[in-house]
């Protein structure tokens, strides 16, 4: 189930100041504040859900709101708001000037693509419709059809005289999409990465950067972002980014065995370490270590070009050439790997060592332990193993 605060987080929300210019006996500044719940404005173009608040100049008085052309009855106020298609305009009286009654620009409501009509006044010479990019290739009639929201303005010329006659701004009701994206996550046993997403049934979803697989899910390469964008009948848009993880967490586990394990005085004991990568992911570079406990009474003989050992009467393939030794430690017997350990791989090691009880007995455990972080391992499950070294004496 999705929250509705989890939609509402994926609209944007937009507050828009336009100055713009009016003719009255002079030049006068008019501003249309426009207060629209969830639009988007890309390449001017202008969507949303509305509602929309349009707001007369700061001092206008005597003030009448307009809906196409008709008088508005109770609209008397400095604001107006509306979620109707239709086309607005106010009149009023500005103090600031000689102007009896001031009109602000016409500003256009229409559902979605829907193409609506803008009419310039008739018996000039000639004509030419701009909008925020410049003239309107073809738009040199007295009226111009727009399915585009934005700002439109019309250039007469009658006898030799130039003039703008109308500013109008067109914006394009419509459904903010909605989208909701998961955290990225690995994908097992490749370099990829997928993340989920959620969308209206309405909404169309363009990935850039990645590769949608058709069932709500996008893939791309470790390292990568995407870049969503959804789109909702009308124009409406949201985006979304998604940066990859540089590489995926894999988990390691240990396996320790000890053949076998009971000593009847100075016996040679054999000893066999498994490290398996347990989730499909390559480690990451750096040294896999593993440590094994020093008892006083055990020495071991590690050979790095053994290549095969004998474990209850069956021949184990060993990786020793990619485990090297370090005995300096006190406490432990160390042992890294320098190679990369491919994800679900297995890398063996292993020994033979002497353990001498004298005249003791009893038993001891002995563990093998991978080091937190080797190779960029994050699990903590699986990282220790123990035998018992069960002695007597001869």
């Amino acid at each position: 189930m999705i929250k509705i605060e989890q939609v509402h987080s994926q609209i944007n929300r937009l507050m828009k100041v336009i100055d713009l210019k009016q003719l009255c006996r002079g030049s006068v500044w008019a501003i249309l504040l426009l207060f629209i719940m969830g639009p988007m404005e890309t390449n001017g173009q202008y969507f949303g859900e509305g509602p929309v608040t349009l707001n007369t100049p700061a001092g206008a008085s005597n003030i009448q709101w307009y809906q196409n052309g008709t008088a508005i009855p109770g609209a008397n106020g400095s604001s107006f708001t509306t979620s109707n298609p239709a086309t607005y305009h106010a009149e009023y009286l500005d103090a600031s000037t000689t102007c009896q009654n001031d009109k602000t620009v016409l500003f256009v409501l229409k559902n979605g693509n829907d193409p609506v009509v803008l009419s310039g006044n008739p018996g000039a010479d000639t004509y030419q419709w701009s909008n925020e990019n410049g003239p309107i290739v073809g738009g040199q009639s007295q009226n111009l059809t727009v399915t585009e929201g934005g700002s439109y303005s019309l250039e007469t010329n009658q006898l030799g005289c130039s003039s703008i006659s109308q500013e109008y701004y067109v914006f394009n009701l419509c459904s903010s999409p909605f989208l909701f994206i998961t955290p990225p996550s690995c994908n097992v046993g490749t370099n990829t990465y997928s993340v989920t997403f959620v969308k209206f049934p309405e909404t169309t979803v363009n990935i850039v950067g990645g590769i949608d697989n058709g069932d709500n899910t996008a893939t791309a390469n470790l390292g990568d972002s995407m870049q969503f964008t959804a789109t909702a009948a009308g124009g409406c848009f949201v985006q979304q980014s998604v940066q990859s993880p540089t590489t995926c967490p894999l988990d390691l586990g240990i396996v320790f065995k000890i053949a076998d394990g009971i000593v009847n005085g100075e016996e040679e004991q054999v000893f066999l370490i498994r490290v398996r990568e347990l989730v499909g992911h390559d480690s990451d570079g750096s040294p896999v270590e593993v440590r094994i406990d020093k008892l006083p009474d055990l020495q071991i003989d590690y050979q790095s070009n053994l290549g095969r050992i004998d474990v209850s009467g069956q021949t184990t393939p060993l990786n020793n050439s990619d485990w090297v030794y370090d005995g300096s430690e006190p406490d432990f017997h160390v042992f890294r790997n320098n190679q990369i350990i491919s994800g679900g791989s297995t890398t063996t090691f292993g020994f033979k060592a002497t353990f001498d009880p004298g005249a003791s007995r009893g038993k001891i455990p002995v563990s093998a332990r991978i080091v937190h972080g080797s190779g960029g391992e994050v699990g903590l499950d699986n990282n220790i193993d123990t035998e018992t070294l069960a002695f007597f004496p001869k």
